[in-house]
C-alpha cells in the first residue's frame, strides 16, 4: 500500500499557527486555513470570495494612519511578479477587536507564466508591539 503525503495536505495546512491564503489576480480569497480564518475574524465561508481590500477590516499601519491598499502583500505580489516579505499592519475584525500581522507573499503562475494570483502567509504579532 503505498502512502502519499499530499492527500493529507489540507489538514498539514490547518495544523499551521500561521495564516495561509491563496488569492486569485483580484486578491479575492479562493482558500483560508482555520488560523487564517480565525485571525481575519470569520468562518471560512463568510471570507472565501471576499477581496482583501475589503473595508469590513478597515486595514491601517500597526500605528494606526492608512494603509495604501495596494501595499498589502498579496497586491504587492501580484503586480510585482515577486516575492515579498515583512509587510505589517492592523486589521480590525469584525467583532472590533483589532491585531497587527506580519505578511509574506509569493505569486502564482499560469500556465503562460501570467501572475494568476498569491499566497500569503501571515503571523499575528501584537504582542511583540505590546512589549516595546
Amino acid at each position: 500500500m503505498e502512502t502519499s503525503w499530499a492527500k493529507h495536505l489540507d489538514k498539514i495546512v490547518d495544523m499551521i499557527a500561521d495564516g495561509v491564503t491563496i488569492v486569485d489576480g483580484k486578491c479575492r480569497f479562493e482558500f483560508v486555513n482555520e488560523s487564517a480564518a480565525r485571525m481575519l475574524g470569520g468562518p471560512r465561508s463568510e471570507i472565501l470570495g471576499r477581496s482583501c481590500h475589503d473595508p469590513r477590516w478597515r486595514i491601517t499601519t500597526p500605528d494606526g494612519a492608512p494603509f495604501p491598499q495596494d501595499r498589502l502583500a498579496c497586491a504587492v505580489a501580484i503586480s510585482t511578479a515577486e516575492p515579498v516579505s515583512g509587510i505589517e499592519y492592523r486589521i480590525e475584525r469584525p467583532d472590533r477587536t483589532s491585531i497587527v500581522l506580519s505578511a509574506s507573499a509569493h505569486p502564482i503562475f499560469d500556465e503562460d507564466g501570467s501572475v494568476a494570483g498569491a499566497i500569503t502567509c501571515f503571523t499575528d504579532i501584537t504582542r511583540r508591539g505590546k512589549a516595546r
